[in-house]
């Protein structure tokens, strides 16, 4: 037997997967991908597909997820479908083998982070983003066989690979076939990575919390039931699409 999960869209802390949902927004967390893995151990599947089309996110999410995946102790290959860039190449390390499709693509990069403070925080989160970069680096290692200074100066440079550049440098084992594939460009309203900008967020959380009347209908990062209002309250409010955008 045969279990599939998808990596698709930003990576993202457990915490924010609703909100992702509540838009629309293609996004994945560890504790998802945790009840998926879960799942497969306890079907005894044989085999673990992993595809991946995502710009990347939470570092600490996406090392949480490599950690869930090696947990099968199967079959597993990695299927890149798309992009497979930045924290998404973590997840892709993690499974026995890696396939990209002929038109995918794959980016390996430094970790980066949006910090205020005075000189001693810029120094300790220079030395944290060096110590994240290292712990990155070593995924790439063990699946590439690549040197810390080959990977340091790829990293550094922010590098782009295609299929064959993907194989050549040993992050990727073979092409897949495909018939026919179309390739498009889009601008969307989310961050490069696909992640919601964190104001948005914010945003969320704070009308959420000073709106007690408020009524989330969301319930798939949970799986539970709807909540409902008490009797003799008012009805909740329900939001408009455009003040929900705005």
């Amino acid at each position: 037997k045969m279990a599939k999960i998808d990596i698709r869209g930003a990576i993202v802390p457990d915490g924010e997967q609703w909100i992702y949902d509540w838009y629309g927004i293609p996004a994945v967390s560890p504790k998802r991908i945790m009840h998926q893995i879960e799942r497969a151990i306890n079907n005894h599947d044989k085999e673990l597909v992993v595809n991946i089309n995502s710009p990347g996110g939470s570092v600490y999410a996406a090392s949480e997820i490599y950690s869930h995946i090696k947990k099968f102790k199967g079959d597993s290959v990695a299927e890149i479908t798309g992009v497979c860039a930045s924290a998404a190449s973590i997840v892709m390390t993690a499974t026995k083998r890696t396939v990209i499709a002929p038109v995918g693509a794959v980016m390996i990069h430094n970790a980066s982070v949006v910090v205020q403070g005075d000189y001693r925080e810029m120094e300790a989160m220079k030395q944290l983003l060096i110590q994240t970069n290292a712990a990155i680096m070593q995924t790439y290692i063990a699946k590439t066989g690549k040197t810390e200074e080959e990977l340091k100066q790829m990293m550094d440079a922010e590098t782009w690979m295609n299929a064959q550049q993907a194989v050549e440098h040993g992050f990727v084992d073979e092409i897949m076939f495909t018939d026919d594939i179309q390739i498009t460009a889009s601008h969307t309203d989310v961050n490069s990575n696909g992640m919601l900008p964190p104001e948005v967020i914010d945003k969320m959380r704070n009308l959420l919390a000073t709106d007690p009347n408020l009524l989330v209908k969301n319930s798939a990062s949970t799986g539970g039931s709807l909540p409902k209002p008490e009797a003799n309250e008012e009805e909740p409010k329900v939001m408009k699409l455009e003040d929900l955008k705005n």
